[in-house]
């Protein structure tokens, strides 16, 4: 085995060893961080050029040359997609919610747009939760949310007062998104 003394990045020489094989010291868990010409240089692809970056440290993830990630901007965009799947969660949500208000506090107006789009919105919601299994321990919370900007969609299109709907959300989750809820979209638009 060939050991060299190990850089900290910015921290001069560091106390522990480096392998030389990092891909062997990967697998036996002795990877330790060094000082690589290309740290300084990763936030500044990030912020000048993201496509570039992502190009980058998708080729360092697939080679696995660990020290060639950009540890806190990885970290940052990987919270940022788990974000951006809750927030798809919610606006579909406030979508559907709209819409069921609409349906249900404007029946004079129902059309086949409002019965199409409760019909797509829980579909997209059931197909969404089925590829982000973990998203359903969030479920309260997105209804919640989603409610406040379906009020939004209500009122914006069907011009009722704001104390036409309820302060809270009178659906639950799993009513929502069932089919037979409310408006039955198992079967085409019967107007």
């Amino acid at each position: 085995m060939n050991f060299t003394p190990l850089p900290y990045k910015g921290r001069g020489w560091g106390l522990g060893l480096y392998w030389t094989q990092p891909r062997s010291a990967i697998a036996h868990g002795l990877l330790l961080p060094r000082f690589n010409s290309m740290d300084m240089d990763k936030p500044f692809l990030y912020d000048r050029d993201f496509y570039g970056w992502t190009q980058q440290q998708a080729k360092a993830l697939e080679q696995r040359l660990v020290m060639e990630l950009d540890w806190q901007h990885l970290q940052e965009e990987i919270q940022a997609l788990g974000r951006q799947e809750y927030r798809e969660l919610v606006s579909r949500l406030s979508v559907l919610l709209g819409h069921l208000l609409k349906w249900e506090y404007q029946p004079e107006q129902r059309c086949r747009s409002w019965f199409l789009t409760i019909r797509e919105q829980r579909r997209a919601i059931q197909r969404h939760l089925r590829q982000n299994p973990s998203l359903k321990s969030r479920i309260e919370e997105a209804l919640l949310d989603g409610f406040e900007a379906g009020v939004d969609l209500a009122l914006r299109e069907t011009n009722l007062p704001l104390r036409t709907f309820p302060e809270h959300c009178p659906y639950l989750f799993d009513d929502a998104i069932a089919d037979n809820f409310l408006c039955d979209t198992r079967q085409d638009w019967e107007g």
